[in-house]
């Protein structure tokens, strides 16, 4: 007998959506490689403008520093190909991720924190994150998500 599910979701993909994730996981996922990257950007230039140097080599440096900022703060120009629509199926201690070419089975204690947003929750688990539309619930609510969650991860940030 094939296990039902408690919860189904089905999350639109279009470039807003993936751009928002993308940005979630420079600031959020990345965060301690964006904060070292800043600083070490932030400390070329601070030092180039103290130090007593030739103008050429003053002006050299802290481009380099402006350039590295604008590289760490940029988001990559990546594009969901052949993807329109990511289904969700969450069952009792698991749950499906489907991108109409694989399927992830996810047990819910590689679930490390849920994001709650404006249309979306984003959840970690490892090193992906995936986003799941708060309007894209064809089984159950947001909320009843959640709180299966919250149950079957005791040590989830959400």
């Amino acid at each position: 007998m094939e296990e039902k599910a408690l919860i189904s979701n089905e999350t639109p993909v279009n470039d807003r959506n993936f751009k928002k994730m993308m940005l979630y996981n420079k600031f959020h996922q990345d965060i301690r490689l964006t904060i070292i990257k800043m600083a070490i950007c932030t400390f070329i230039i601070i030092t180039s403008i103290i130090l007593d140097m030739h103008r050429v080599d003053k002006v050299f440096c802290i481009f380099m520093g402006i350039v590295g900022i604008i590289d760490t703060l940029k988001i990559k120009d990546n594009k969901i190909k052949d993807v329109s629509v990511l289904k969700y199926d969450f069952f009792e201690d698991y749950f499906l991720a489907n991108n109409q070419k694989v399927i992830l089975e996810i047990p819910y204690t590689e679930i490390e924190t849920i994001i709650d947003m404006e249309d979306f929750y984003y959840v970690t688990i490892k090193k992906a994150t995936l986003f799941i539309s708060k309007n894209g619930f064809t089984k159950g609510t947001a909320e009843e998500l959640v709180k299966l969650v919250k149950t079957k991860n005791t040590n989830i940030k959400v």
